[in-house]
């Protein structure tokens, strides 16, 4: 496609398990591909974790044109919650959220890339940007649930905690699994801090090993959900440890040790069966914060 001349994965929010990546990169005339019909120097930020991500590419010199502010939405149907994620401009200092119950919201801001994580019932929202001198700069409406659709839902009053978790500096989190509307399972994994994540399963689609670590300010948890037949995971760090951790209901939630998360985290998770047998494996993305 073209030459790479820039690229980062950035963590706006240590809390959050969401990360970004932005690419700068350079694509000849007649290098674009025919599917974008992009040239030039092209700006890309792709917003992922939890096994789920969205985003996209724009010429750099039109990334800004409508505004200071370049967003989008990441999640599924099945969840409570949408990620509201992009790039802010250089004049941008900061940002919040205008929620339809009256709350105003931080948004997570660093380097130029942003994240926050909004409950589904709370919109229309209104994401407005602020310079250094404190005046609105950029207001983007959002006047509806961007993930509406027909997808399962958590049952009320059928969620179980299944699992209790606590950090080596005494974070604590519980881990609730109960049935959806559409007859699958829905998982919720939530931090005393306000961080964490979940979701439903769609009907016919079968469960994946999607693991990630949530950093929630003084401990690191190693969350996530496995596929079918999978007893436990064996997580394998850049130190040649390895830990053998117990999956709950098709649920990952381990805390790290201070040893272990100063290393950078696990490199590599291997799924087990219930005789030790490998069913699965997945690498973790190394991140340069």
């Amino acid at each position: 496609m073209g030459a790479l001349r820039y690229a980062r994965v950035l963590t706006p929010d240590p809390a959050s398990s969401q990360h970004v990546a932005l690419a700068i990169i350079d694509v000849p005339k007649g290098r674009e591909p025919a599917w974008t019909g992009l040239q030039g120097e092209v700006l890309c930020h792709y917003t992922f974790g939890g096994g789920l991500g969205g985003g996209g590419c724009s010429p750099l010199a039109d990334y800004f044109s409508r505004g200071p502010v370049s967003y989008g939405t990441s999640g599924s149907g099945g969840e409570q919650y949408a990620f509201v994620s992009g790039v802010a401009s250089d004049d941008v200092a900061r940002m919040e959220l205008y929620l339809a119950t009256g709350e105003r919201v931080a948004v997570a801001l660093r380097h130029n890339v942003f994240i926050a994580e909004v409950a589904r019932t709370k919109f229309p929202a209104r994401l407005v940007a602020y310079d250094r001198q404190g005046r609105v700069i950029g207001v983007e409406n959002m006047a509806h649930d961007p993930l509406a659709d027909p997808g399962p839902r958590p049952i009320a009053d059928k969620q179980r905690i299944v699992k209790r978790v606590v950090g080596a500096s005494g974070t604590r989190g519980t881990v609730r699994v109960g049935p959806s509307t559409a007859g699958t399972r829905c998982h919720r994994i939530s931090f005393e801090n306000g961080a964490g994540g979940g979701g439903c399963l769609p009907k016919g689609l079968e469960p994946q090993l999607s693991l990630g670590v949530v950093n929630t300010g003084s401990d690191s948890f190693v969350t996530g959900t496995v596929a079918d037949g999978t007893s436990a995971i064996e997580l394998r760090f850049p130190t040649g440890e390895r830990v053998v951790v117990e999956v709950v209901e098709g649920v990952v939630a381990h805390p790290l040790t201070p040893a272990e998360a100063a290393s950078g985290g696990p490199e590599l998770a291997i799924a087990l069966d219930g005789a030790g047998k490998e069913v699965g494996r997945q690498r973790f993305m190394r991140l340069r914060q």
